[in-house]
């Protein structure tokens, strides 16, 4: 839980009291991106696969996390990556399918700075959480 803060910030539980109150509708997709420009270093942690460096690891498990508490438990997942020298993933894209059959995609990088915003679409509104959205920020409810 050490790294999982993000999960408590007050605009998360503002997205989650939007949902319960059933102001999307179904929900059918989200999307979220991680993306910092960081040492490329081999000798670096993050890129040292001894050390548990790599891009879905420190970065990618964020986007991941935020699909798993909104749309629970993934039913399928599917991902690619490009590896550095060390073998350790620089980049990360996942797409995932859940129980309700929402899909999820993220992109998660290491290697190119990106708006890491979020958003997640139902049938009756959208959600859109400004830059950046796994830190406090502006989170905004557009209907159809």
């Amino acid at each position: 839980m050490e790294a999982m803060w993000t999960r408590f910030l007050p605009h998360i539980a503002y997205l989650r009291s939007v949902i319960e109150r059933g102001l999307l509708g179904d929900i059918r997709s989200l999307h979220a991106d991680h993306m910092q420009l960081l040492p490329s270093d081999p000798a670096h942690r993050l890129n040292n696969l001894t050390l548990a460096g790599d891009c879905l690891l420190d970065l990618g498990v964020f986007p991941v996390w935020f699909a798993h508490d909104v749309l629970g438990a993934p039913v399928e997942v599917t991902g690619r990556g490009t590896l550095s020298e060390t073998g350790a993933d620089v980049c990360v894209s996942t797409v995932m399918r859940h129980s309700n059959d929402a899909v999820s995609t993220s992109y998660s990088s290491m290697e190119t700075r990106g708006r890491n915003t979020a958003v997640v679409l139902g049938t009756k509104a959208r959600i859109e959480i400004d830059s950046v959205w796994y830190s406090p920020a502006v989170v905004t409810v557009k209907p159809k």
